[in-house]
């Protein structure tokens, strides 16, 4: 029987409001305008994080692990404890 694989942290921080899926692993939601969500992954695992922002709010920016990434996706294999953290920004022209 093969050994479990070791995990890792991975904490997703969300500034504004919207959410990011990561899929096999689960959902942080920052509707009240912020979150910090704390998640157990496998070492050196491929991992695709989805942002999505909520209504009248936009996607603005990755830092930390994602910093810059230029779309709403980042992909990353975290071989230690990380953090990835997504701006949201409110859309004036959707108000």
């Amino acid at each position: 029987m093969p050994d479990a694989p070791e995990l890792v942290k991975l904490w997703v921080r969300i500034d504004g409001r919207g959410v990011v899926n990561i899929p096999t692993v689960g959902t942080c939601d920052g509707s009240p305008g912020e979150a910090l969500c704390p998640f157990d992954v496998p070492r050196g695992a491929l991992l695709t994080l989805n942002a999505q922002p909520k209504n009248n709010w936009q996607f603005d920016r990755w830092q930390d692990a994602c910093d810059g990434a230029p779309t709403p996706t980042c992909v990353l294999a975290p071989e230690e404890d990380t953090q990835a953290r997504v701006r949201f920004e409110l859309n004036d022209d959707l108000l």
